[in-house]
């Protein structure tokens, strides 16, 4: 099996965004050898006992991957990369869509941490206009799109900022008269299709932009890069925690790409 191996140029741009380490106990293992063994587990999706032994002891990279994940280290390092793409103009915040996807769950499902057998997942996510990820929400299946679109819109944040979009396309799942008053109210151009058998409302007919709703496929291929993680293909954690982790962490990685370009 292939090792996954971060090279001088990806470690530098990673190391200084991880959070320190205890003053007290025993050395802890090292920080890059212990990231790779994550990134092994997000990338072939092997169980944790099935992690090489090259990589150290599997159950240090689970509480590495817990704590990297509940102190905010994978989500601080992706505004930080969203900041910098900023910087460099590589960002499209004028054409940004908005989408959900499905995932089966073996042994989680919902938000808590029980289990339900057989059920499934959704991620919903808020992508630029060139297809990186700006923001993604979890919720159960069994979850409307439309009740975590505000959710998802309010978690942007680039750098240690709040950020909104100045233009966003949905499919007609969020075919909402809240949302779009949302939108609205917040100055954000939006061109939200209506569904066919919905009861028409009095007034003018939603606008329609052509320019917003060209790019809808952008999140499409976002969950698409997504899958070629294959730990996110199928979600296998219990706790919500740590399967949004490791989306995080596919969010740095697929950001990366672009910050080194």
């Amino acid at each position: 099996m292939s090792q996954i191996r971060l090279n001088k140029t990806q470690w530098s741009k990673i190391q200084p965004h991880l959070s320190g380490r205890a003053a007290t106990g025993r050395p802890p293992a090292d920080d890059k050898r212990t990231l790779e063994a994550i990134l092994f587990v997000l990338t072939t999706g092997c169980r944790w006992r099935d992690l090489p032994s090259e990589y150290g002891s599997y159950v240090t990279a689970w509480r590495r991957h817990r704590r990297w994940t509940q102190d905010g280290t994978f989500a601080r390092i992706w505004h930080r990369f969203l900041s910098e793409l900023e910087f460099k103009g590589k960002l499209d915040l004028k054409t940004c869509a908005l989408d959900g996807s499905y995932v089966r769950a073996k042994r989680g499902a919902n938000e808590s941490a029980e289990p339900v057998e057989g059920s499934t997942s959704k991620h919903h996510a808020v992508v630029d206009g060139n297809g990186l990820p700006l923001a993604v929400v979890l919720s159960d299946g069994r979850c409307h799109d439309v009740t975590r679109a505000i959710a998802a819109v309010e978690s942007i944040q680039i750098g240690c900022l709040r950020r909104r979009p100045r233009g966003l396309a949905a499919d007609k799942g969020y075919d909402s008269r809240e949302f779009r008053n949302y939108l609205s109210m917040r100055g954000i151009r939006h061109s939200i299709p209506e569904r066919k058998k919905a009861k028409r409302r009095p007034g003018r007919p939603p606008a329609f932009h052509r320019d917003l709703s060209s790019n809808r496929w952008k999140v499409e291929r976002f969950f698409a890069w997504l899958d070629n993680f294959r730990r996110l293909a199928t979600r296998f954690e219990r706790l919500c925690m740590m399967h949004l982790g490791f989306i995080l962490l596919a969010c740095v990685m697929i950001l990366l790409r672009n910050v080194l370009k």
